[in-house]
């Protein structure tokens, strides 16, 4: 979005210092400043302020949330200290992701914390639970469809490669099928449409809170999604292993899990913002398809290498190439959000853009 100087300007170029009458209007949780440029540009909205009182729904997430807590602290018969060292590792990667990453992109105006809560409980409660049950039922569903017990064939195929007949060594295939199936559409396309939904969400705020709060916003919906899901997850270590190996297993699967999570959170916003801020035309798919791609390749890995070397030290391999991915997509989506931050910025600021003069 250049701008050119007219010829007359080009030796004697001039600055407009136009005044301004401001407004100040009350919308919604926000206070709005409306400035008017006597000079007849357009006019510019500030928020100056905003009312941070929590919704009836945000209390009702705190409150479910402290519920949840309490009756895992009642319901889980080992000592309060253990407890307590389980509940770290499933719930305080969330505390941090957040401190980290939502509090930077509250947006511009700054996303209430009302709404911040309320984004965190729909991703960590009914989006949670709406991709549960779809996971389930079509992995269910694609069991069917291949005809056998994909859990026991795993077993067979994998843990006692030597031992099985030729029959069961024809079914392979399937097993590698039905991983990749449940990796890219099961798990990754499910997870990444209830993400790019949740972010939707920012179209309901009064005032739009430009990029960083559209991104602000995805984030939260998938924080709270990787939290629930998190916390799934330790709760199962615990119930299958000791303590010890429950804790330990808790910190080291947050290092991926919300690493992937909270990145295709922030792409995925990313790209909406480039719709809804730069009116850039982008469909559904051109918005999860890289998102997708990641997720499903970082699931597939998990599934087949980590089944087949599950006894033996190559299982690293399988945390050593989800992280060589995410560093790529997290390189990929720092340009990009770099590039997108500049194009806003001409398009707020545009008497800030460099002029180029013609020659």
């Amino acid at each position: 979005m250049a701008q050119y100087l007219p010829s007359d300007q080009l030796y004697e170029p001039q600055r407009e210092e136009p005044t301004a009458t401001f407004q100040v209007i009350h919308i919604g949780e926000g206070v709005q400043v409306a400035s008017s440029a006597e000079s007849g540009s357009h006019p510019q909205e500030f928020i100056t302020s905003q009312n941070n009182k929590l919704s009836v729904a945000a209390w009702i997430v705190l409150g479910g949330t402290m519920i949840l807590m309490i009756s895992l602290y009642a319901l889980l018969a080992i000592p309060t200290l253990l407890v307590s060292l389980w509940l770290g590792a499933a719930v305080l990667p969330t505390f941090l992701v957040y401190l980290w990453v939502v509090v930077p992109f509250k947006g511009n105006p700054q996303l209430s914390l009302s709404f911040i809560i309320e984004q965190l409980g729909l991703g960590a409660y009914p989006a949670f639970i709406l991709a549960l049950f779809v996971e389930v039922g079509l992995s269910i569903g694609l069991q069917s469809l291949l005809g056998f017990d994909m859990s026991s064939a795993s077993e067979q195929i994998f843990r006692n490669p030597l031992s099985i007949d030729e029959a069961l060594r024809d079914k392979l295939w399937q097993l590698l099928l039905f991983y990749f199936l449940n990796a890219m559409v099961v798990a990754a396309f499910v997870e990444e449409t209830v993400k790019y939904i949740l972010a939707l969400r920012h179209r309901k705020l009064v005032i739009s809170p430009g990029i960083k709060g559209i991104i602000g916003c995805s984030v939260c919906g998938a924080l709270g999604l990787a939290g629930m899901e998190h916390l799934f997850y330790c709760l199962n270590f615990l119930l299958s292993s000791d303590w010890l190996t429950a804790v330990l297993s808790g910190f080291f699967r947050a290092i991926i899990a919300f690493w992937l999570h909270c990145l295709t959170g922030f792409f995925i916003g990313l790209r909406r913002a480039r719709v809804d801020i730069l009116g850039d035309s982008l469909s559904y798919f051109s918005v999860i398809w890289l998102p997708v791609l990641v997720h499903g390749t970082m699931d597939f890995t998990a599934f087949s290498l980590g089944t087949i070397f599950e006894d033996t030290w190559l299982v690293v391999l399988v945390p050593c190439l989800d992280i060589f991915l995410l560093s790529i997509f997290t390189w990929t989506t720092s340009m990009e959000y770099k590039s997108t931050s500049e194009r806003e910025m001409e398009l707020r600021y545009p008497q800030n853009v460099a002029t180029e003069v013609p020659v």
